[in-house]
């Protein structure tokens, strides 16, 4: 859900801003705003993790996003499309960190792993999401549908979080 959003967002937004009348300048500044901002809330993600419990890092993470993208979607002022940078940026961090902090508790390094490597293979199905933008941008003069939507993606797998509780049995293989 995170990449149905992520991949999008960063083609689109360009289009999405000159079809409401908004330079491609503002849209990479905006873009690489976001960017950083990311960068900045990764750095500080480790040590978050330490302190809070990974499930609600994760579930404010998806919520973040799909404020986000809410906001891009629905940007007619400047000011909404400056809040999309932090709370996207900030919420892709954290369900970047936390996703892989809980596979491996849940289930151990080794299951752990194997689960982040079937979801980022599963990431390449988000490649279908500019298309999808565009052609909905075509057919309804605007990407904040399209925009909108893949930010409902999000909203499942924020309560799935909030509802999820620990496998039985131990989820940690032995130390090595």
């Amino acid at each position: 859900a995170t990449q149905a959003c992520v991949v999008p967002c960063q083609s689109v937004t360009a289009s999405h801003f000159a079809h409401i009348g908004w330079s491609s300048e503002f849209a990479a500044r905006l873009l690489a705003l976001q960017g950083l901002i990311g960068a900045v809330a990764s750095a500080f993600s480790g040590w978050i993790s330490e302190r809070w419990d990974a499930k609600a890092i994760l579930a404010t993470g998806l919520l973040g996003e799909l404020v986000g993208m809410v906001l891009l979607g629905s940007a007619h002022h400047a000011w909404m499309s400056y809040a999309f940078t932090p709370f996207f940026g900030i919420g892709w961090a954290a369900v970047s960190l936390a996703t892989t902090v809980l596979l491996i508790q849940y289930f151990g390094n080794k299951r752990g792993m194997a689960g982040l490597s079937a979801i980022w293979m599963l990431c390449g199905a988000a490649a279908a999401g500019p298309p999808v933008a565009g052609l909905v941008a075509d057919l309804t003069g605007s990407f904040a549908p399209a925009l909108n939507a893949f930010a409902l993606l999000l909203l499942p797998p924020a309560i799935g979080t909030l509802m999820m509780t620990a496998p039985r049995g131990a989820a940690a293989e032995p130390a090595e």
